[in-house]
């Protein structure tokens, strides 16, 4: 089988890989996770093409999932269904090795089970890209592992922002900022998504549940909050301040749920030469 050799460019610099599966006509490549230098993992995300370097399968779908908008994985959104336990380790290292991270064991496991992924089109709509990247990745891992992966909409108990609608929220016109600092988290002329977005990615293993914000406030603020937000009891003392609170609620959200199935011949990714041939006639 002749092995076709790709050449990514990625944020650490150029990447050679070797692939037995091409997507010609989506310009996509799946390889087996490579050394790299540096890095257990690489994500590139840009407006015409998707990078993803030693990720798990899992992790793959949740980038198509959350479009890596907020700069995490949000594995507190991945359902797994009924898939036997040798399988769940070949797709997701252990969530304690995640949420305390090992480089060392996240090298060594990326390498093993990891899988690189590229994706170069012509397009400037988003929802493109992530689309035909979900197709790739069902086709190719519906293959391997009969697995496939699907955005859905469930009611799940989530950390939800409200706001009373009574407290008026500051505002101001000076440069825009988002930090966390030993004083603890200032927002300055931003929106409420970005404090929303940091609780997500912090939240992420403990108490592991989705941040959804609910508050509907419509424009930008100024919040100071003397804490870190490792603490939800402290943060709320923070938050009554600008009239919000975080509390456990149930909302409607979107998931990835990773499935197994039984292979489609008819839906399944090809090896590069039967596909070059059938794509030659």
């Amino acid at each position: 089988m002749k092995v076709e050799t790709v050449l990514l460019q990625w944020p650490g610099g150029e990447l050679q890989v070797e692939s037995d599966y091409v997507f010609l006509q989506q310009q996509s490549t799946f390889a087996k996770g490579t050394a790299l230098p540096g890095a257990a993992r690489v994500i590139s995300i840009q407006k015409d093409r998707v990078e993803l370097l030693n990720l798990s399968i899992a992790e793959m779908y949740l980038v198509a999932l959350s479009r890596f908008r907020d700069r995490y994985l949000p594995y507190n959104r991945l359902m797994i269904d009924e898939l036997p336990p040798a399988m769940q380790e070949l797709v997701l290292p252990p969530m304690t090795s995640l949420a305390v991270w090992d480089e060392s064991f996240q090298k060594t496991w990326r390498l093993k089970h990891g899988f690189i992924y590229a994706l170069r089109i012509s397009t400037v709509h988003e929802a493109t890209l992530f689309r035909i990247m979900m197709e790739d990745l069902n086709r190719f891992f519906g293959f391997m592992y009969g697995l496939r992966g699907r955005i859905v909409t469930r009611a799940m108990y989530c950390l939800c922002l409200t706001h009373d609608r009574k407290t008026l929220i500051p505002s101001g016109h000076e440069k825009s900022q988002f930090k966390v600092g030993s004083d603890g988290i200032t927002l300055r002329n931003k929106g409420i998504n970005q404090l929303v977005s940091y609780l997500n990615t912090k939240y992420t293993f403990s108490p592991g549940v989705p941040v959804v914000d609910k508050s509907h406030w419509p424009g930008p603020v100024n919040m100071s909050l003397a804490t870190d937000g490792s603490d939800l009891e402290e943060l709320n003392k923070e938050l009554a301040n600008y009239g919000c609170r975080l509390s456990k609620q149930l909302a409607r959200i979107e998931m990835l749920l990773l499935t197994k199935i039984k292979a489609n011949n008819k839906d399944i990714v090809q090896h590069r030469h039967n596909h070059q041939t059938s794509t030659n006639h």
